[in-house]
């Protein structure tokens, strides 16, 4: 991810680039898999506008965006000329030898569509996908409360704590702190950005043998134990959209959430603090040490068993990923192009990656195993049936048995 930290650095510098686009200039039809949210719908809108006589393009947005890709990409002859996904859709559809790398279109398309180098996503030396956006979780207060009790922004988390101790009375919210602990996907990433924040590794260098039964382990399960007791009491069950409520609603003070989920504090349609909340970097574990955050990007990929429509796809999908369509879409997403002009609202995303937040683990092993092990165990921790060390214990367990089965180890 140094690729993208590097982009990142030079977008407060940066005019807006003019598109040099005089047509799509592709023939032919392919069709498209990627999930469904705002951005990807400017970027589908885009591609579609170059249909005409001559190119056809078939696309389906789906929530089951992983699930679906994995099952169609393995077929074959994949169903999907392209698949547009993030970290964890890539990791498993690449070990399993589905893609091909782009080195080779990528070079053959560099200038013609003006493919920087912090949108190249590689591994082991090979161009895998072409990103477009960054997402991360950081940290958003309200100014307001905050200033109140002159409480400057956590820049760790033991500092979350000692303010979430201050705002624990004030009568205008109902609790200091909201993050997404519903048991499953959302409280295994919680425990993610805090194991790898107190510098854990999830496995033994250059294997897929377990190593996150740890002091950092035990470290980031109980530093979740001590943020609950300021946090709703049904925390176990609310997701990111049910936090983001929370914070838009004026019911907590601070949060940590997803950057795509700021600029909806300051929707007057939604929110009842607009013009109150401050975006920071996510806090860090130690004191010293990164932002405990993971990046996420979202990026193109073209399928190994394809039909043949490489080269048609990728131009396409190139064109969708313009500089143009960033000049008309500035302000939905934290775009990886120098020609993005960062919001107020990127400012958390921004600051974390400078923080040195890490990438999302991109070894499937992680993202098909221990993933969803962490979101049963750590919630058993948090609802007090098992201790962090036993929950750690029987996590190690549990994937030694799974990756075996798997034919990880």
């Amino acid at each position: 991810m140094n690729t993208i930290k590097k982009i990142i650095g030079t977008w407060f510098a940066v005019m807006l680039a003019t598109s040099a686009y005089a047509g799509c200039g592709l023939n032919g039809e392919i069709s498209v898999q990627s999930n469904a949210f705002p951005v990807l719908d400017k970027i589908r809108a885009e591609v579609e506008s170059c249909q005409d006589a001559d190119f056809k393009v078939v696309w389906k947005q789906t929530k089951d965006n992983k699930g679906d890709a994995e099952k169609a990409l393995a077929a074959s002859t994949s169903p999907y000329d392209a698949v547009i996904g993030s970290n964890g859709t890539l990791a498993p559809l690449a070990a399993k030898g589905l893609l091909r790398p782009l080195d080779d279109l990528v070079a053959k398309y560099k200038d013609t569509y003006n493919i920087e180098d912090g949108m190249l996503i590689r591994m082991d030396g090979k161009i895998w996908a072409v990103a477009f956006q960054a997402n991360a979780q950081h940290f958003m207060y309200r100014k307001d409360l905050f200033e109140k009790y002159g409480i400057a922004v956590p820049k760790t988390y033991d500092e979350l704590l000692a303010a979430a101790k201050k705002l624990k009375s004030d009568p205008s919210i109902e609790y200091p702190f909201g993050a997404a602990f519903k048991s499953g996907w959302n409280i295994s990433q919680e425990f993610n950005n805090l194991f790898l924040g107190f510098g854990g590794q999830f496995f033994k260098p250059g294997t897929n043998q377990p190593a996150f039964n740890s002091q950092a382990g035990i470290d980031a399960l109980n530093m979740m134990v001590a943020l609950k007791q300021y946090m709703s009491p049904n925390a176990l069950v609310l997701d990111t959209g049910a936090v983001t409520q929370q914070m838009a609603q004026g019911k907590i003070a601070m949060a940590m959430l997803w950057g795509s989920r700021a600029k909806s504090m300051d929707d007057p349609e939604t929110s009842k603090v607009v013009g109150k909340i401050g975006f920071a970097a996510a806090p860090a574990a130690v004191a010293g040490g990164s932002s405990a955050t993971t990046t996420w990007w979202d990026g193109v990929y073209l399928p190994k068993n394809s039909a043949g429509k490489d080269d048609l796809a990728f131009r396409a999908m190139m064109y969708g990923l313009s500089d143009a369509t960033v000049q008309k879409n500035n302000d939905i997403a934290t775009w990886l192009r120098s020609s993005y002009k960062p919001t107020p609202y990127a400012v958390g995303v921004i600051e974390s990656f400078y923080a040195n937040a890490p990438s999302q683990p991109m070894n499937p092993a992680h993202s098909d195993i221990i993933h969803g092990i962490m979101g049963k165990e750590a919630g058993e921790v948090l609802s007090g049936q098992k201790t962090a060390a036993q929950a750690l214990k029987d996590a190690e367990a549990e994937y030694i048995k799974t990756a075996r089965e798997k034919g990880y180890l």
